[in-house]
């Protein structure tokens, strides 16, 4: 197992040669070019945000690909002040952090082993490990699920993919799953996601989410978690 760690500022004054052969050289640059490649999906990062995290965290294979910027991340964790979140997935652990920061506790589910010790690194890192409870397993394994203590709320943020049910997990399964232990639901979804597979969720609120001015995110916030029927996040 190989844990990445990345100063992208270091290495720019230093002149380092991005074409160099060989982790984590080649790593890095695969993943900048995604910046632009992806632009049609929504990154919800942008470069300078993705630098710093590099410099400060540990980022495990392309986690950092499916992560999102600290400012959405304290905008999603107001909505959840003081309660006990159930978290899906936890990937390298940047949301949590920021979750971890509002709420009166995180519970967060990872089945890629490799992303939840980078996570658990992490949230130490950020000296929010208190507040934290990690869960090594599936999200539909009934035995990972039997598991969990009593939570108020989840947030669900599922590996983008070409369409709901290819997403990792798939949303509209991992929605139902969650739904028999909270009704209160924030499931983030691509900005490119159509209002038909919107409407299908029939959630309670709409959220998109812009960074700089161009649309990151969208957000469905289910029950409690709502506040009204149609908003707008900028930062």
């Amino acid at each position: 197992m190989i844990d990445w760690y990345f100063d992208l500022d270091r290495d720019e004054r230093s002149g380092t040669n991005w074409s160099l052969p060989g982790p984590p050289y080649k790593f890095i640059e695969k993943i900048v070019v995604v910046f632009s490649s992806f632009a049609c999906l929504g990154i919800a990062m942008d470069q300078n945000e993705f630098n710093k995290l590099h410099k400060l965290y540990q980022v495990p294979g392309n986690t950092l690909l499916y992560a999102i910027s600290p400012r959405l991340g304290r905008h999603f964790a107001e909505r959840f002040y003081r309660l006990v979140v159930l978290e899906c997935c936890t990937g390298a652990g940047f949301l949590t952090i920021e979750l971890a920061k509002r709420a009166s506790k995180v519970v967060t589910i990872e089945m890629d082993e490799e992303a939840l010790k980078a996570a658990q690194h992490n949230v130490k890192l950020a000296g929010v490990e208190s507040n934290v409870q990690f869960f090594h397993g599936d999200v539909f394994d009934p035995k990972t699920l039997a598991k969990l203590p009593h939570v108020d709320a989840a947030i669900l943020d599922p590996v983008w993919g070409e369409s709901i049910a290819n997403m990792s997990p798939p949303a509209d399964l991992l929605v139902q799953t969650i739904k028999v232990y909270t009704r209160n639901i924030a499931l983030i979804l691509p900005p490119t996601t159509d209002p038909k597979t919107i409407a299908s969720f029939a959630s309670d609120e709409v959220e998109r989410l812009y960074l700089d001015g161009e649309i990151a995110l969208i957000c469905l916030y289910m029950g409690k978690l709502a506040k009204t029927s149609q908003s707008t996040f900028k930062a």
